[in-house]
């Protein structure tokens, strides 16, 4: 899918869907993944590839508290996860970043090329 057909989705249902995602990898990480840094990469990983994908800031928005929540939730009740979500905030703005560089990638190549 190109970056232009991205822009059409809905901001509703690609939130829901990117939030769902992480949701799912965040709660199969508490399943499979002991430690509570392995949890935190998993869920980091997905907020990140989620965040590349949704078209608008306000799905974004909702996709990393959505990843903050599952983590939070994920964390073993002895240790404290609110520490570790300055990394997973980390994470969602390097995604959100990929976005804007693969965005301003897509726009310059299809400019005209200049004629010599």
């Amino acid at each position: 899918m190109s970056a232009h057909e991205n822009e059409h989705i809905s901001i509703i249902s690609a939130a829901f869907a990117g939030g769902v995602a992480v949701a799912a990898v965040g709660f199969a990480a508490t399943v499979a993944v002991p430690t509570t840094v392995g949890r935190l990469l998993a869920v980091a990983a997905a907020v990140a590839v989620v965040s590349a994908l949704v078209p608008d800031l306000r799905a974004w928005l909702a996709v990393t508290a959505v990843g903050a929540a599952t983590f939070l939730l994920a964390v073993d009740g002895r240790n404290d996860g609110v520490p570790y979500l300055a990394f997973l905030g980390l994470a969602a703005v390097l995604g959100r970043g990929q976005r804007w560089m693969r965005h301003l990638g897509t726009r310059t190549r299809t400019s005209s090329p200049v004629d010599r």
